[in-house]
């Protein structure tokens, strides 16, 4: 008889596998990269300057992924490396303009950022993804990306091209056993946003969510080594939404 025990700590062990996480000097991109190495994983960081920030712990690159040459950049630093297993397009960039507003520059730095980015170190780090026998790209997107965001164009437009690019992708690398899936968080309370939850008002904004909380970092790493896992090797072209339900929460009632 098989009882559950030991072998169910193995299960999303990733102990030998190489990653990359895009936008990981804090918030959520941060919060993977610790999972990810906890699970095993050998982790290149990538951060926008140079040099890594104090007490970063794991190997670091920096890119400025704004720029068109960004993501070129970033890939060849990491020309030397045989082999990638786990892709994580976290970076993003998120500017409050509205359509009247938003000028050619933020427009194209979100979609740079956001949309460019990602696609772009698929294809530049093809060679390593296909030297892995279990490679797994994960693009971190947004429950904006099915609903959007007033005052928000540009970011709710690069998501919803990143979700189409997430499916367009598993579809062309699933030949050659590369899967894409997408991460799509609801409100995580990160420094970036914090303001924003406090002028909202944070029991406000926990009403609107059917869990009744604010997600943290850390709630999106599960999803996240369970993606990178060989446990999840028959799904691809997928967004997992991690975010408390709130994406179903269009009409909205009072509470009884």
């Amino acid at each position: 008889m098989r009882c559950w025990g030991t072998d169910a700590v193995k299960q999303f062990d990733l102990t030998g596998r190489v990653a990359l996480v895009t936008g990981a000097t804090r918030g959520i991109g941060l919060a993977i990269a610790d999972g990810l190495e906890r699970a095993g994983a050998t982790v290149i960081a990538h951060g926008r300057n140079a040099t890594a920030p104090i007490g970063c712990h794991h190997r670091y690159v920096g890119a400025d992924l704004s720029h068109e040459d960004g993501a070129l950049n970033l890939s060849a630093a990491l020309a030397d490396a045989d082999r990638l297993d786990i892709l994580v397009n976290n970076a993003g960039y998120e500017i409050a303009e509205d359509s009247a507003s938003l000028s050619t520059v933020e427009w194209q730095t979100t979609m740079n950022v956001n949309l460019l980015a990602p696609t772009r170190l698929v294809g530049q780090l093809l060679p390593q993804l296909k030297a892995s026998t279990a490679a797994s790209v994960i693009n971190i997107t947004s429950i904006h990306e099915r609903i959007p965001y007033p005052g928000h164009l540009a970011y709710s437009v690069s998501k919803a091209g990143l979700s189409m690019a997430t499916r367009a992708l598993a579809i062309e690398l699933g030949p050659v056993g590369i899967r894409v899936n997408a991460i799509a968080p609801g409100i995580i309370e990160t420094d970036i946003n914090r303001h924003t939850i406090e002028a909202v008002g944070r029991q406000n904004l926990m009403s609107t969510v059917p869990l009744r909380r604010l997600g943290t970092p850390e709630d999106i790493v599960g999803p996240a080594v369970f993606l990178a896992s060989t446990e999840s090797s028959y799904v691809t072209g997928s967004t997992l939404f991690v975010d408390g339900a709130y994406n179903l929460n269009l009409v909205r009632y009072a509470d009884q």
